[in-house]
């Protein structure tokens, strides 16, 4: 199966004449081949659920992994920057959200990615 990306454009009624379009709406879904090279959690028939609040912060990273706030917010830049993903539910998912501005959220599925990373960077 190949990757399919659904883009969809909404345009409010009374805006149309305006030429106003809403931001558009991308749906990855994970193949097989992603599946096999990257961590995957859950599925589509059992999946898991989670919250806004399950999202973790730079500074509740830095408590959990015994680190201080700068290098955890660091560290979360990074890999916001490379753009490290895995598949939760059967989609694909980043391991850190931006937030806004410069502030940065761990996804509460991706831990253990995180503690992989930390370890590779420690050495």
């Amino acid at each position: 199966m190949e990757n399919i990306a659904i883009y969809v454009i909404i345009i409010k009624k009374k805006d149309r004449k305006k030429g106003k379009k809403m931001k558009s709406v991308l749906h990855r879904v994970a193949n097989t081949e992603f599946t096999k090279t990257h961590t995957t959690i859950g599925s589509t028939m059992n999946p898991v659920k989670y919250s806004k609040s399950d999202y973790l912060l730079p500074s509740m990273v830095a408590q959990k992994f015994d680190i201080t706030t700068k290098q955890a917010t660091e560290f979360m830049r990074i890999l916001c920057i490379r753009r490290y993903t895995f598949a939760v539910n059967g989609h694909k998912s980043p391991v850190i959200i931006r937030t806004g501005g410069n502030s940065y959220a761990l996804h509460p599925m991706a831990h253990e990615i995180f503690q992989e990373f930390l370890t590779k960077q420690r050495g």
